[in-house]
């Protein structure tokens, strides 16, 4: 039961990824862009480490941190891509 959980949280990375690439691109409309950017790394860093995947759910906390720190666009950006790579590279790699 555990590896189906586990698998299906696998299988929702790509989604995850393409949900915060949407994100990062809208920046423009800031306020309303880095909300929901917080709002899905967030829920990743909290889930991500239930199921064993401890460095994606720094990646997202580090995310999370700089949105919450008023860091430059340029780092948010920077942050959430590397997010975004990690998520795609555990959903071809981590089955």
């Amino acid at each position: 039961m555990a590896d189906a959980l586990r698998q299906r949280y696998i299988d929702s990375f790509p989604a995850k990824a393409i949900e915060i690439e949407i994100s990062i691109g809208e920046l423009q409309d800031r306020a309303a862009a880095l909300k929901n950017l917080r709002g899905l790394a967030h829920k990743l860093s909290g889930s991500a480490g239930l199921y064993g995947f401890d460095e994606l759910g720094a990646c997202a906390r580090d995310l999370v941190h700089a949105i919450d720190g008023g860091s430059p666009m340029a780092a948010v950006k920077r942050l959430g891509n590397s997010l975004v790579a990690r998520l795609r590279l555990l959903a071809t790699t981590a089955s």
